[in-house]
């Protein structure tokens, strides 16, 4: 499991494609019951980047990339713009006892855990901010308190974070298109914004 960044390229298209896939067993009876079986407690992403053009620069880049992850085969970071940063997000309660918290995101009700923090720029505490000095956040995104929040504190985090991918396939097909112009149509990834793809 390497912490490498994708690379940034000049050429890559927007819209980003995220798509989230639950893992679910249904086994319907004949009398039109349902046991349902849920083997997954967060989404794993399924992340579709789209290339205009790779100049001969981005295309090394690229085709290095590739080669260096061998495909399917080892993980790394990737910057989803928008959709890896966090602005005052709540990510636990104190109660006054427990000084360790996973940071996580919040989707609307839902709660992903987040553990690729890129830049921790604020933690608060019912609004306030904590100092640095009074907590310290590991790799895999859990935040320790020196003293414990008080009883009913929201906690709150800013800053940005990188969700874990690994390629979705062993091959790529660059084409060279112009001279030093290549294209790569589409590059498939698959990641969570927790280390899942080990």
């Amino acid at each position: 499991m390497s912490n490498v960044l994708f690379p940034a390229f000049a050429g890559v298209a927007w819209p980003l494609k995220l798509s989230p896939a639950w893992n679910t067993k249904v086994l319907p009876t004949a009398s039109g019951r349902e046991t349902r079986a849920a083997f997954q407690a967060m989404p794993l992403w399924s992340i579709t980047l789209t290339f205009e053009y790779l100049s001969r620069a981005d295309y090394l880049a690229m085709s290095g990339f590739f080669m260096n992850m061998r495909g399917m085969w080892d993980t790394f970071l990737l910057d989803a713009g928008s959709d890896s940063i966090a602005t005052d997000t709540a990510f636990a309660v104190g109660d006054g006892t427990t000084k360790n918290f996973q940071l996580g995101r919040l989707m609307g009700t839902f709660a992903e855990v987040v553990q690729n923090v890129g830049v921790l720029s604020a933690i608060k505490a019912a609004g306030s901010v904590v100092a640095p000095s009074g907590y310290t956040v590991g790799a895999t995104g859990i935040v320790s308190f020196t003293v414990a929040p008080a009883n009913g504190a929201v906690l709150t985090w800013s800053g940005s974070y990188y969700y874990r991918c690994r390629l979705d396939q062993d091959a790529a097909d660059f084409e060279e298109f112009m001279h030093h112009f290549y294209s790569l149509k589409t590059l498939k990834l698959k990641g969570s914004p927790g280390n899942k793809l080990l």
